[in-house]
């Protein structure tokens, strides 16, 4: 019997959905799948909730697999949500003013969150964000991402933002000639996420580093960036973009950056087959290379760094998967197998073949 603490209201004699169970309404999806759905009219959810990951209704049985479009909208009472494992979208507006939420967990299998989705849940402190998230939609109509007017949005830092291993946005005004360098390990590039409320990045964004481990970058992340001269993408197969992005004269003069022997690859693929300059570089295994002074010196079994005593260290794979962490080197050899590594040490990092 599933354990929920809610108060519904919901009027039988008009419907929204396509059946209730234990206080949970539902539209069904498919033959197999429903989504949570809403009350209707003023009618909303209370309290805390708990969604099941199957629910039976005449005998069949449905796995839950959405959170509906605006299925908690307006919900100032609903103090807790727990979702399942089996969901995989949060739809559009679907927790938007949600005002007593405090915390959510979102868990793994979800890819996707919709536009406004937790828009105005003005006490929304705590979020844990899932491997599997590949993509947060925008709210064009509003010019709004999904967690504005968030506790969560307000304690971050200004600059980049991250949710999880997706790029969300740039928060706060963009410095004029700024260049962002994405972390290593980030997946995709949330929609408009360097379109700041207000303004886009207009003159300020020049340079950007894309690493290898993104592989999709919304719609208009990059709307409007005409000072943008240099895209640096450091994986040899071109990430997915959106068709809204890079499309106007303002990225005539923009050089893209791409691996050696990658060139006629990102010639051929949609939208960035559409940029005229491309520069290759090359990928080369090291001797010596000095990193802020730290020198690298590849071995028979991985490599080993001088004069890197004391600093935190990090080694991840070409796509982006951490394969080492020393919190304080002290010269010991970091064992690789042969391929491609990024070594970040402090702040500077270097693209390593072995």
């Amino acid at each position: 019997m599933l354990l929920t603490v809610v108060m519904l209201l919901c009027s039988v004699a008009v419907s929204a959905q396509d059946f209730e169970m234990d206080g949970i309404y539902y539209n069904i999806t498919s033959e197999k799948t429903v989504e949570v759905t809403y009350c209707y009219y003023e009618k909303k959810y209370n309290g805390s909730v708990i969604i099941p990951s199957k629910v039976n209704f005449i005998g069949k049985s449905y796995t839950v697999t959405k959170i509906g479009q605006m299925a908690f909208r307006g919900c100032n009472e609903l103090t807790s949500v727990t979702i399942p494992g089996t969901v995989t979208e949060i739809d559009d507006y679907a927790f938007d003013f949600c005002t007593s939420l405090k915390n959510i967990v979102i868990p793994e299998g979800v890819t996707t969150i919709g536009r406004g989705a937790f828009v105005g849940c003005k006490d929304l402190e705590n979020v844990i964000f899932p491997n599997s998230l590949k993509m947060i939609k925008f709210d064009g109509a509003m010019i709004e991402h999904a967690f504005n007017n968030t506790k969560w949005f307000s304690n971050q830092p200004n600059g980049v933002v991250y949710a999880g291993n997706v790029l969300y946005a740039y928060k706060g005004t963009i410095p004029i000639n700024t260049s962002v360098e994405i972390k290593i390990g980030t997946v995709s590039i949330a929609e408009y996420a360097f379109h700041v409320v207000g303004y886009d990045c207009g003159d300020n964004i020049v340079k950007i580093t894309i690493p290898e481990s993104v592989t999709i970058i919304g719609q208009g992340a990059f709307y409007n960036c005409s000072a943008l001269t240099s895209i640096y993408l450091m994986g040899t197969t071109p990430p997915f973009v959106d068709s809204d992005n890079f499309t106007n004269s303002n990225y005539i003069n923009t050089t893209v950056y791409v691996p050696k022997g990658s060139f006629a690859t990102y010639q051929a693929a949609d939208v960035w087959k559409t940029f005229g300059i491309f520069q290759e570089y090359e990928i080369t295994g090291i001797g010596d290379v000095n990193v802020s002074n730290v020198a690298i010196e590849v071995t028979a079994g991985g490599i080993t760094l001088s004069a890197a005593e004391g600093k935190r260290v990090a080694v991840y794979s070409a796509s982006g998967a951490l394969v080492e962490k020393i919190d304080s080197y002290a010269g010991e050899e970091i064992a690789l197998e042969k391929g491609v590594y990024i070594v970040r040490i402090g702040n500077a990092a270097i693209k390593v073949k072995l």
